[in-house]
């Protein structure tokens, strides 16, 4: 009985302690910490003050509407349901949001992310490693607001990490995969192509690749059957929650828009931002940095009229069509790649508008491992084109919409998730630290320490201060663009 005993305590033990659950736990109680003591999830967001409307009188004859409904029913739910749980258990209105807020990180931050890298990377990941993408990756996140704000970001995130994931399983089970499991991960897919767009691109480049994956893996006459059951599982996964995203659009928001709401369309929004965002580079947020560039190119457009266009503009009240926007990236190609590269950059550059030097120095320096960790894995155009690029790929597509738009870190938090992800959980830095370690104490132990003891010239870590200070460089140019105010423009540690 008591081997028994000890058998039983040492599997559970064992359970607890596998990297990706020990991160977990330390993911979850971190967010917990952090955002229970918080009254509640609103005051900080004027988005997730509207939706908290609509959704405390979801059970009404009469519905308040909310203009962020335009992103579909995960705006809505599961938050109407946790909100009916905490009142019928008479606890705090938002405790189970916030439960599911820690969840939801503790998922995609413990689990999702170091399983999506360590399939991509072929490595064994070490719980010290997962744990401290982890705080990293908390602190960075933090800033956002999307942690103690009621929006979908955070869900948008940690459901695109699920999908990633669960296609990343397919691809390493392939026909051994139950059947079950493409329905679910046809679900989470289905879930990124209801999520106010930004991920649909990728949502579609993730069923591409199970897709190829089966069709590719077809030798015997005998799997063909099997492999069409699989895709129609996939699809009827992907199809359960558009499909209801439909019914709600068709059933809740438009009898909403005909009782007289304002409640703009997903394409209405795009369209409007397409032109409205095309002065700014970053807008909305502190500082609010402007593009003369594209600034430019509408008083090119418009001639004599650029003022009167350009205040209607401002309002939200005019736009181009769809048509005219592509004539004015067809009359300006550079002037546009010039915009949207200039977002991307400000996209990944990780500290919230705040100019903070420990933020963007982290995100630099994980930004030139990935290239790092490009230039030794890729050596081959067959090492680009395999299918796996596909992944990266999609976390690459997940902001291009805000790339067209405008750029707020919380938009990007995938894309940044993942580059954090492949410097810190890869073996490459750890190795030069344990290696660079070794050469400072034998040094020690040879009297040979200095500078000009270094018997070969260290061009990584060359390149990489220049790269590092470039960066410093482009994003204080861009800082100053928005005006001499020292909040605005002036770094801080």
């Amino acid at each position: 009985m008591k081997q028994i005993i000890k058998m039983v305590c040492y599997s559970i033990l064992r359970f607890f302690l596998h990297p990706y659950y020990i991160s977990f736990i330390v993911a979850f109680f971190i967010m917990a910490n952090y955002i229970l003591p918080h009254p509640d999830l609103i005051r900080v967001s004027s988005d997730a003050q509207s939706i908290w409307q609509t959704i405390i009188t979801f059970h009404n004859e009469t519905i308040t509407s909310s203009y962020v409904l335009y992103k579909g029913f995960l705006s809505v739910y599961p938050y109407v349901w946790l909100y009916d749980l905490s009142m019928l258990m008479g606890l705090d209105m938002f405790f189970f949001i916030k439960i599911y807020h820690c969840l939801l990180f503790a998922y995609a931050a413990g689990i999702g992310m170091p399983y999506i890298i360590s399939k991509l990377l072929s490595i064994q990941l070490k719980s010290y490693r997962n744990i401290f993408f982890v705080i990293i990756l908390f602190f960075l996140f933090e800033f956002t607001g999307v942690f103690k704000a009621l929006m979908v970001d955070l869900p948008s995130w940690a459901f695109f990490v699920m999908a990633v994931s669960s296609v990343l399983k397919i691809e390493e089970l392939i026909f051994n995969t139950p059947k079950w499991f493409f329905l679910f991960s046809g679900l989470v897919v289905g879930l990124c192509l209801c999520m106010s767009g930004q991920f649909f691109l990728a949502a579609f480049l993730l069923i591409l690749f199970i897709v190829i994956l089966l069709l590719s893996n077809i030798r015997e006459s005998k799997k063909k059957g099997a492999a069409l059951l699989m895709l129609f599982m996939l699809f009827v996964g992907v199809a359960i929650p558009k499909a209801y995203d439909i019914y709600f659009e068709k059933n809740i928001v438009q009898p909403m828009r005909e009782r007289g709401d304002w409640l703009p369309t997903g394409s209405e929004w795009l369209m409007n931002g397409m032109t409205r965002f095309l002065p700014h580079y970053k807008s909305f947020s502190f500082p609010s940095i402007p593009s003369n560039r594209g600034e430019a190119i509408i008083k090119q457009q418009e001639g004599e009229n650029f003022t009167e266009k350009y205040e209607f503009i401002k309002a939200g009240v005019d736009s181009y069509t769809v048509q005219e926007y592509f004539q004015l990236i067809k009359r300006n190609p550079f002037d546009f790649i010039m915009i949207w590269g200039t977002k991307m950059f400000l996209a990944i550059s990780f500290d919230n508008g705040t100019a903070r030097f420990s933020h963007l120095f982290v995100s630099y320096s994980s930004l030139f491992l990935c290239f790092f960790l490009i230039y030794r894995r890729f050596k081959t155009l067959r090492d680009v084109f395999k299918l796996k690029s596909l992944i990266p790929l999609s976390f690459i597509v997940s902001i291009a919409a805000p790339v067209f738009l405008q750029i707020e870190m919380r938009y990007a938090i995938s894309l940044q998730g993942f580059i954090i992800g492949l410097a810190l959980l890869d073996d490459f830095i750890w190795l030069q630290i344990k290696k660079n370690i070794e050469i400072i104490k034998q040094s020690f132990k040879t009297n040979q320490f200095g500078f000009f003891n270094i018997t070969v010239i260290p061009y990584t870590l060359i390149f990489y201060l220049i790269f590092i200070i470039f960066c410093f460089l482009l994003y204080g140019s861009l800082l100053e663009i928005s005006g001499s105010e020292p909040d605005s423009i002036l770094f801080r540690f």
